[in-house]
């Protein structure tokens, strides 16, 4: 693995040697009359040098569309399939793959992933971020793992929080509407000698949808506090220091139940803290030296009565061995057809039952649970140097030590270090080119090494237009439960019963086969800029084809678990996104996007997905601080079981000051096309779907800033 980043590394550098014009070139993006953004590359670079298809949400956006959560900050992004399958949970895939969650998907929040690395989980509706914290999200709409490596395979959001020394001296909003929706927020700033800071805090609850497909009663409501500091000290005039602390606590019902359990609700706790030295060595070198931790714990406990019999550790045995023989066995039928070790086993799991006598059917009570603690360890050293006006370079490495607990899915607990490395170079031949080039290596434990390369180049056809041609690789590595998953359900009984252990297992039980090698896939994408700042004008669209191959499609089950990389699925389409300004005080959007899905190898890489998608929102700046928009967010809905999604929204903002403070009040109405959402669950063929009892909806707000 080190000689991959050293090659990769030492290749740039020899390119910035033998350039021939060197000048004092500064490292932030050179002055240019389109918003530099990082995420693509970590270099600071305005939009027409980018390697990638990027959308970037600003917080007037935000705030101008009434957008209160991240999910549906998402859905002004051209591609993303966004789906609520019940209040607490979210799926949320660009392209729309793998419907069993986005686990293809990085999500950063200021460079720091939240992907938590046990179960490949983004829980949307328990991000440690309030809506009023974010300064933007920049989404690159094409693999990033050239640049941030395993899980940015399709897509990276990167949802970078405000500035401690940008922040007013105070904020307070409050907002309610539709579903009991609920929320409250704060924040206080303030400078303390060389050192700003601000700390928020904020709480969201709302209950859900009003019915739920195979559920006796609407049972997925929401409940999240959030608490977020952070400061940035001025250690000298070339130093700073940034310090993030984020705590996040709720609680998500989930809707799942049968006649022999009692709904699975989770509690979760999760924390981060990070911190960023940065130290500008000249005008052309900085390097920053990057530490952060992150903890996610979920505990899931929940009554459980099965028959006795099911609890016999002599039918987890036979189970394992041969599920259909224990399924069969427990019908009161002798299974046949299996090998000598399974009519032995078989044979003990019988004499077992008969043991149990007429007890061995009747409900053997107690709590399971489904507990889970995921951390994430890293540190991370990076080196931006200019060597010239033509050519910048950007190059680091670290380590990270991931670990998940988990007597349920796990067995027990399981860790994994890994190493990588990553550079990239931006060079300009002339003003007519940019060319990017970068490349990411990772040495993981519990995987083999992975390589993912990036090539751009980027033709300004005049100063307001640009080509782009990108081919990339994306990858995502196995994650701790697919190489280490051993899943069974430990029951905590009521009473100790004779025959059975005191902590007796279900007899349902899986393990994976382990071995498995990472997902990739490889993109082809050309693109066209038009930005016309005296016009108000900014138009982005791209034709794109991506195969991806070795894909892992099983979803986690306690009854089957077998991950292999036996799947593929290609998509291409073509996507636009359109930012306009008409005057002063009218401006808009528009995005849309165009896919095809072909050769879905399994129809769970097909069971998020719209060949249609898109929205289009329009707002007026009115006399006496009024402000009036609408917006449109619509999606085909074409794959297995997704129905049509529409919603037309209408948002008032009355602004005005009182002792001079400003305060902002808002009402949205919105208008469902259809109340009902149905998805495809992944398992089987299995269909849900949730419902809401009324096609409108309502949300208020008003903020006061101190």
């Amino acid at each position: 693995m080190k000689s991959h980043v050293l090659a990769l590394v030492s290749a740039l550098l020899a390119s910035a040697a033998h350039s021939s014009e060197i000048a004092a070139t500064d490292i932030e993006a050179p002055g240019d009359n389109v918003t530099a953004i990082i995420t693509p590359t970590r270099l600071k670079q305005p939009l027409q040098d980018v390697p990638a298809s990027v959308t970037v949400i600003s917080a007037e956006m935000l705030r101008r569309y009434a957008i209160t959560n991240v999910p549906d900050a998402l859905r002004l992004v051209p591609g993303m399939a966004v789906t609520r399958n019940t209040g607490s949970s979210y799926t949320i895939n660009y392209h729309g793959t793998n419907s069993r969650s986005g686990r293809r998907m990085n999500v950063l929040i200021d460079g720091i992933s939240v992907y938590q690395p046990g179960l490949s989980e983004i829980d949307w509706a328990q991000l440690p971020i309030a809506i009023e914290d974010i300064e933007r999200i920049e989404v690159t709409r094409s693999p990033n793992s050239a640049t941030y490596g395993p899980n940015s395979m399709l897509a990276t959001i990167n949802i970078i929080t405000k500035d401690s020394s940008d922040t007013p001296t105070g904020q307070a909003s409050m907002g309610s509407g539709s579903n009991r929706q609920r929320h409250v927020y704060g924040r206080v700033s303030g400078t303390f000698g060389d050192t700003t800071a601000y700390l928020s805090m904020s709480r969201d609850s709302d209950t859900g949808y009003s019915t739920i497909s195979n559920a006796p009663g609407p049972h997925d409501s929401t409940a999240v506090s959030r608490l977020l500091l952070r400061s940035k000290t001025a250690i000298d005039a070339a130093t700073t220091l940034t310090l993030q602390a984020a705590y996040s606590a709720g609680t998500s019902e989930v809707p799942l139940t049968s006649t022999y359990e009692e709904f699975p609700d989770k509690d979760l706790r999760n924390y981060s803290l990070g911190a960023t030295l940065t130290k500008r060595l000249s005008d052309r070198h900085e390097l920053q030296v990057r530490a952060s931790y992150a903890q996610f714990s979920t505990t899931q406990e929940w009554a459980t009565c099965f028959p006795k019999a099911t609890y016999l550790p002599q039918l987890f045995d036979l189970y394992t061995l041969n599920p259909s023989y224990a399924n069969t066995l427990l019908t009161g039928r002798i299974p046949s057809g299996g090998t000598p070790l399974d009519n032995a086993q078989a044979l003990q799991a019988a004499q077992s039952i008969r043991a149990l006598g007429s007890t061995a059917l009747q409900p053997f009570c107690g709590v399971t649970n489904a507990n889970v603690r995921q951390s994430r360890s890293e540190f991370e050293l990076q080196d931006t140097y200019v060597a010239s006006g033509q050519l910048r370079i950007i190059a680091g490495g670290g380590g990270r030590v991931q670990k998940a607990d988990s007597q349920t899915y796990l067995g027990g607990s399981v860790s994994d270090t890994l190493f990588y490395g990553f550079a990239t170079a931006e060079y300009k031949p002339s003003v007519d080119w940019t060319i990017n080039l970068g490349g990411y290596v990772e040495d993981d434990r519990l995987s083999a090494t992975t390589f993912a390369p990036r090539a751009a180049l980027n033709y300004h056809v005049s100063p307001n237009q640009t080509l782009r041609f990108v081919v990339s690789k994306g990858i995502r590595t196995p994650d701790i439960m697919e190489q280490r998953g051993d899943i069974s359900y430990t029951l905590k009984p009521y009473v100790v019963s004779p025959g059975l252990s005191s902590t007796p297992r279900f007899y349902q039980n899986s393990q994976s086969v382990g071995s498995l090698e990472a997902e990739r896939i490889v993109s082809r994408e050309i693109g066209y800029m038009l930005n016309l700042p005296e016009r108000g004008l900014m138009l982005d669209v791209k034709a794109f084809s991506d195969q991806l191959r070795d894909l892992i499609s099983q979803p986690v089950t306690v009854t089957s678990f077998r991950p292999n990389n036996d799947n593929s699925v290609n998509i291409s389409g073509i996507e636009a996104k359109l930012n306009y300004k008409f005057s002063p005080d009218l401006s808009g959007f528009a995005n849309y996007a165009y896919l095809r899905n072909q050769g879905a190898t399994d129809p769970i890489e097909a069971g998020q997905y719209s060949r249609n998608s898109g929205a289009i929102g329009l707002s007026r700046d009115l006399a006496g601080g009024l402000q009036l928009t609408s917006a449109y967010y619509g999606a085909s809905g074409n794959s297995l079981g997704l129905n049509e999604y529409g919603r037309l929204d209408l948002i008032l903002t009355k602004t005005f000051f009182a002792a001079q403070h400003k305060i902002e009040g808002r009402i949205r109405l919105s208008r469902l096309n259809n109340p009902t959402t149905s998805y495809y669950r992944g398992t089987g063929f299995s269909l849900g779907s949730s419902s809401y009892g009324d096609r409108l909806q309502a949300y208020a707000d008003i903020r006061l800033f101190f």
